[in-house]
């Protein structure tokens, strides 16, 4: 893990043939992402993933968890 432009800088990812990325170990234990978890995708110049919290109780009705 590195410092770029006063960012952490955790290295670079490969796109995989279904448009899929894995996100470097160390940012999913040092943001405590997980599988399964919902991220957020948005850009101002470059994009950008962020962690978004979603009610459970929304997911479970959502996905017929009752």
């Amino acid at each position: 893990m590195g410092n770029y432009k006063d960012n952490l800088f955790f290295g670079t990812v490969k796109v995989g043939e279904r448009g899929q990325i894995v996100i470097p170990k160390e940012a999913r234990e040092k943001f405590d992402i997980h599988k399964q978890e919902v991220l957020k995708t948005s850009s101002e110049e470059d994009l950008e993933l962020s962690q978004v919290e979603i009610e459970k109780t929304y997911l479970n009705k959502k996905n017929n968890f009752d």
